[in-house]
């Protein structure tokens, strides 16, 4: 079972017209009120921000996988050949923030005293109780 974060992309989808509307009117103050040189300079930041961050949020979704198997948790960032697995049997505790939005933010402590954290997971009440329900089942015997 894959954790999902659609219910974040799609509130960053509506949020994006109003950063490019930020984006545009101080642009305009800038232009407006700032030496050219100056004006121009931020434009170009603020520009090449907003891409980094809309391009950020793209690849964090497109990229960064986590997984529920029958006995771990999966963790992939397949670009950087990153993978984790974390032991249900090694996770100590799972929380979440009680978001009244449609997704949320998993932490996860571990035995040794780590703390995992899993941000914009779709439908977080429901994975945390996956995660609780498979910490304690026992894996079936061949």
């Amino acid at each position: 079972m894959e954790i999902t974060r659609h219910h974040h992309l799609d509130h960053m989808t509506k949020l994006t017209p109003l950063l490019i509307l930020a984006v545009v009117v101080q642009s305009y103050l800038y232009h407006r009120f700032a030496p050219a040189e100056m004006a121009f300079e931020v434009t170009y930041f603020l520009a090449g921000s907003l891409i980094l961050l809309i391009l950020g949020y793209n690849a964090h979704h497109t990229f960064h996988k986590v997984s529920l198997k029958p006995n771990y948790l999966e963790i992939k960032v397949s670009p950087l050949k990153y993978q984790e697995e974390i032991l249900y049997t090694n996770i100590e505790e799972v929380t979440f923030d009680n978001s009244k939005k449609t997704y949320g933010n998993l932490t996860l402590t571990l035995n040794c005293g780590k703390k995992c954290r899993i941000f914009y997971v779709d439908d977080v009440k429901k994975i945390c109780d996956q995660i609780e329900k498979r910490k304690f089942k026992l894996p079936k015997s061949a």
